[in-house]
């Protein structure tokens, strides 16, 4: 790992040689996408809005669970890939996908959601639980911090975002929704009824800290949205390079300058009719106005920086997840 991050801050040197100093440090750095990368719907999204309007390279799906694992397992056509980290990590492990794990994205975007019909505003079995993504790391730990299984895992966030707008999933009467933002947001705007009960970034935190995990300091955050690119991509420099330093500028203003660059480039962009007949929340999943809202305080979790994924599983020992192998890492993941 310590040759990884040599190799990394050398990459970053000589990138900042190239583009200047001030490009580095801050600000949107754009570049052509020489290659397909495909991308679920929601909040990792907006680390694409460079690419958003290249409709033939750049595809932000809104059906994660079968396009996605898809482009893992049988598409060659993408050479990069934003998934659920875990899950992402298992097709390269134990069904040989030819990728690599570049980038941590998010690390943390998770929140229970009450509808407000809780007599005693308490999670217990006897709640009828929704969330969504199927077995991931959020699921898992509110599991394990509530000991409460779930009732309903909807195969994306949208799906569940509807059950928490309505209230009811099959005709069954929904107490809580987990939920990641910005559907939050909508969520809380389009029913008068919902709130945030909690923060599974915070109630983990907490708990991590009570476990003594990482020095006693707990967690902040856990693996959630990553970037994952083709071994063929990994050897092309001069197709990667650009790539990565478009994606860790965008990831850089989304998590310390509350995304305006990225918010106005969007609005630019539609309003420009760059995505065609689709509006912003056609392809992000969400309006602007919601957009503008999550990004303040980056509510979406956006990590631009170094993170140790597997420093997470070997102290959170969280059951069915274990440390990735050192062939799953990109020699350019940080």
């Amino acid at each position: 790992r310590n040759l990884k991050m040599k190799k990394n801050l050398l990459f970053t040197l000589v990138l900042c040689g190239l583009v200047s100093l001030t490009s580095c440090s801050k600000g949107l750095v754009d570049n052509e996408l020489g290659f397909k990368i495909v991308c679920p719907i929601g909040a990792p999204s907006l680390a694409l809005a460079s690419f958003a309007t290249d409709s033939e390279n750049c595809l932000i799906s809104a059906t994660p669970q079968t396009v996605i694992p898809g482009a893992f397992t049988e598409g060659k056509e993408f050479d990069a890939i934003i998934f659920d980290m875990t899950k992402g990590a298992t097709f390269i492990e134990k069904k040989n996908a030819n990728y690599k794990l570049v980038r941590t994205l998010t690390k943390g975007n998770a929140y229970i959601v009450s509808l407000g019909n809780d007599d005693n505003n308490k999670i217990d079995e006897n709640d009828y639980v929704v969330s969504f993504g199927g077995a991931s790391i959020f699921n898992s730990l509110f599991t394990k911090m509530y000991g409460v299984t779930l009732d309903s895992n909807k195969n994306g966030v949208a799906a569940a975002s509807l059950v928490a707008q309505t209230g009811l999933d099959e005709g069954n009467v929904a107490n809580y929704v987990i939920l990641s933002e910005p559907y939050v947001t909508s969520v809380l705007k389009a029913n008068s009824k919902a709130k945030i009960f909690a923060s599974l970034v915070d109630d983990f935190e907490d708990y991590s800290k009570k476990q003594g995990y990482n020095g006693g300091k707990g967690f902040k955050g856990f693996p959630q949205a990553g970037l994952f690119i083709s071994a063929k991509l990994e050897q092309d420099e001069v197709k990667l390079k650009p790539f990565l330093e478009t994606i860790d500028s965008y990831c850089n203003e989304l998590e310390n300058n509350n995304g305006k660059a990225v918010i106005e480039r969007i609005k630019k962009d539609s309003s420009e009719g760059k995505y065609g007949d689709k509006k912003i929340a056609e392809v992000y999943g969400v309006n602007e106005e919601v957009l503008s809202s999550v990004l303040e305080g980056n509510k979406l979790a956006f990590n631009s920086g170094e993170y140790d994924v597997n420093k997470f599983f070997f102290e959170s020992s969280l059951e069915g997840y274990n440390a990735f192998n050192e062939s799953t890492f990109s020699t350019y993941y940080r």
